[in-house]
């Protein structure tokens, strides 16, 4: 967990407000939906000379405005100008990363960094046709990840990657290279075969509106109608997608989605996305088993057997269970102006 410093007068009592804390910068000014201004809290010496530990290359900015609602079309554009500094959506995106990486004008300002984060697709699992498990594993045998990963940008940004959790979490484990499920189409057909359900398989696959989304929707939908599916593509803007997602009435049998480990234990990963009942566990997945076995691992202490245990769960679920139809293991890639110097990302 963490806290923030308060000011020492600050009431005890539960306000629907939150109180002010003490931090090295304050917002000074807010307008709905455009901006953000973060100035230089002028009193945070003080605190530093009273004891707050402070590095030597931390809170050296002497503000950010923030800009709310710009394009990312518009964003790379201003970046590359350097008329805005650093971005924090997904900038750039797809066929911009190579693009960007190797235009010499640009050298020294781009930085790929790993990062804890899964692109995964999830599945109704509490209704048909994806309550047969077959039909799930041949989702995952059909989809070419290799090809979605170079639609996203290519090695730069992402991995192919068919485990639950993301790559720092699966470090030494049987399934550490993330290819559980590898692109076989044979094998795909002969899992819905054995399903015994009638092709073509009608399934509608959510998916975001923005970026290079649809084009991966697109070869979702080329690679599974070919093995015996027949996808209806069901595009959705990031303001609404994930309501869409927690409306058990909304019609999608499965969509895409992305998570990141909030500390690095994979409990972040199976506590909120795949528990019964829980509320980012949009697919209704549910098993028993599945949560006796987080139940029980979770009950360990912290160190490399907890590690290993959950990395295990992760292979034996998606073999056994395939709640999902993981695509890549995500990298950061930031793009930032040439007035932003010791840049690092973490």
């Amino acid at each position: 967990g963490w806290a923030f410093i308060r000011p020492a007068d600050t009431p005890r009592a539960i306000s629907e407000t939150p109180p002010q804390f003490v931090g090295p910068y304050y917002i000074s000014n807010y307008e709905l939906d455009q901006s953000i201004t973060i100035d230089r809290q002028e009193s945070w010496p003080d605190n530093v000379a009273a004891g707050v530990p402070e590095g030597p290359n931390e809170n050296n900015i002497d503000g950010i405005d923030v800009t709310i609602g710009t394009t990312l079309e518009n964003q790379l554009a201003q970046i590359k100008d350097n008329a805005l500094d650093l971005s924090l959506d997904n900038v750039p995106n797809g066929a911009d990363v190579p693009n960007v990486v190797n235009d010499s004008a640009y050298a020294g300002r781009v930085f790929s960094t790993p990062d804890a984060v899964v692109d995964y697709g999830l599945f109704r699992t509490d209704r048909e046709p994806f309550n047969n498990v077959l039909l799930r594993q041949a989702v995952n045998y059909g989809i070419d990840r290799t090809t979605i990963a170079r639609i996203l940008g290519g090695p730069l940004v992402r991995s192919p990657w068919s485990e639950i959790l993301s790559a720092n979490l699966m470090e030494g484990s049987a399934g550490e290279n993330g290819d559980l499920y590898t692109y076989d189409p044979a094998k795909a057909e002969e899992l819905i075969a054995e399903s015994g359900v009638e092709t073509p398989i009608a399934v509608t696959l959510q998916h975001f509106a923005e970026g290079v989304a649809p084009e991966v929707a697109a070869s979702v939908k080329e690679n599974l109608d070919a093995v015996g599916f027949d996808v209806t593509l069901s595009q959705a803007s990031r303001d609404v997608y994930y309501g869409i997602l927690d409306d058990d009435t909304a019609d999608w049998d499965f969509a895409g989605a992305g998570w990141g480990q909030d500390f690095a234990d994979a409990i972040t990963f199976y506590g909120p996305l795949l528990a019964c009942g829980v509320g980012s566990n949009y697919g209704n997945f549910c098993d028993d088993g599945f949560d006796a076995a987080v139940a029980e691992i979770a009950a360990m202490p912290a160190g490399a057997e907890r590690t290993q245990a959950f990395a295990e769960l992760s292979t034996e679920t998606m073999t056994d269970l395939a709640p999902w139809w993981p695509w890549v293991n995500r990298r950061k890639v930031t793009f930032v102006s040439d007035r932003l110097g010791n840049f690092f990302y973490g």
